[in-house]
């Protein structure tokens, strides 16, 4: 939450660099986020609703950006290169981004403040790049083509893949571009040729990403995941978009609010939002509920499944879910055999993590870039199988599942089963 104040507060602070009226750069800034928040291509948004690196480095990549517009470029570098500490492709991207804008902007460029913005951001930047580099041209004592399968077809296609991307975002980002060149080359925006060099920069990136990565195969141009750098054209794009929707609104409907008029009304919108999602949560859509325990008055089948292992078993055995089980590990404190989401993006960890979710899960497909692996494809029941066994004390399973014979079925509630897996354990 602090994360996405801080991230606000610096849409808001954008507004009034890019906007005069008060009451559009309030609007704008609040209306930014809501409205163009997974405006991308490749999976990747704003605002994240799990706490992970991404979450922390965003507010700093956004005051990064806010540096640059403000041509306060070595500030500028101070706040990517923080960032790289905590995503380092994120702060990378982020200051490779004003670097070009930098050169094609500026008939005459500072290159010394240039060069000295480089050496600022590799300085700060030195303890987490240095670590990565390390691991990425290091010792390769492991099968690179296993790991590049897991990385980029099982795992993270979503993210890697430009072909796997949904033609949706392509036409949400198509959208945006269009949008925010055309309101710019209407209202003679000051700001117009840094739209159309970044638009242009960005899109150019991408070509080159999909030729040289999924066209001619250069693997290791997979790990840059270039795409997450429409972030920040969305970001910029949105706000132009907003700003000047909003100015044109306000100013044609003489909405000159003061600002505590606006405050009181953000706050009180707010509260009545917050107190919805906190107290009529089983209106929600199951996936919704599913994902995020906004409040205890409600709790869904699944999670009681998942309370009655915390309370009724110990804590050394092993439990093995559906595989897009997501809340399993959090709620029941329980070791897994494996899992979809908490994995670690390095080939020690995610070769073998690959291998045992496809034994776990009776998966003997190989992965390409035109055979990529979705969850769905997994069969309900897979995880029964004579692999698992041996190593899993207790299976969830749904009740829509064919009867399982055999096994001792210790817990039920009307949607989900929880079957114990009597073995030895002397």
């Amino acid at each position: 939450m602090f994360c996405a104040c801080c991230c606000v507060f610096i849409f808001t602070e954008t507004c009034i660099l890019l906007f005069e009226n008060i009451n559009t750069q309030i609007v704008a800034g609040i209306a930014t986020p809501l409205l163009f928040n997974s405006f991308t291509t490749g999976g990747n948004s704003l605002f994240d609703t799990q706490l992970i690196c991404t979450s922390i480095a965003m507010p700093f990549c956004l005051g990064g950006i806010y540096m640059f517009l403000k041509s306060q470029w070595i500030k500028a570098a101070v706040f990517c290169g923080v960032a790289s500490l905590f995503q380092v492709l994120m702060g990378l991207q982020t200051f490779f981004l004003f670097a070009i804008l930098i050169l094609v902007l500026y008939r005459k460029p500072d290159l010394r403040q240039l060069v000295i913005s480089i050496l600022v951001w590799a300085a700060v930047a030195s303890p987490m790049l240095y670590n990565v580099l390390k691991n990425q041209l290091g010792d390769s004592n492991y099968e690179i083509q296993t790991f590049y399968e897991a990385l980029y077809f099982f795992r993270n296609p979503h993210h890697y893949i430009p072909s796997q991307f949904p033609l949706g975002d392509y036409f949400k980002t198509l959208f945006i571009i269009c949008l925010a060149l055309m309101l710019a080359y209407t209202t003679k925006n000051k700001f117009f040729k840094l739209l159309i060099c970044l638009n242009s920069i960005v899109i150019a990136l991408l070509i080159g990403y999909f030729l040289l990565f999924e066209m001619m195969e250069l693997m290791s141009i997979g790990k840059i995941q270039l795409f997450k750098i429409t972030l920040w054209q969305e970001f910029i794009n949105g706000i132009f978009i907003t700003g000047v929707i909003s100015n044109y609104i306000l100013k044609n409907i003489n909405l000159n609010f003061p600002n505590r008029k606006w405050l009181i009304t953000a706050s009180a919108f707010s509260f009545v939002l917050f107190s919805f999602i906190i107290y009529f949560k089983k209106y929600f859509p199951e996936k919704i509920k599913r994902r995020y325990a906004v409040n205890t008055n409600y709790k869904s089948d699944l999670t009681l499944a998942h309370e009655w292992l915390k309370t009724n078993t110990n804590e050394r055995e092993v439990v093995l879910s559906f595989a897009d089980d997501n809340s399993l590990l959090s709620e029941t404190q329980r070791p897994v055999l494996v899992a979809y989401k908490a994995i670690i993006h390095e080939p020690w960890f995610l070769n073998n993590w690959m291998q045992t979710f496809k034994k776990a899960y009776s998966i003997d497909s190989t992965y390409t870039f035109k055979n990529t692996f979705n969850l769905e494809s997994i069969k309900t029941n897979s995880y029964l199988n004579d692999f698992t066994k041996p190593y899993v004390d207790y299976y969830i399973v749904e009740n829509k599942m064919s009867t399982i014979k055999n096994m001792e079925i210790v817990y039920s509630n009307a949607s989900y089963s929880i079957i114990s897996n009597q073995r030895n354990t002397n």
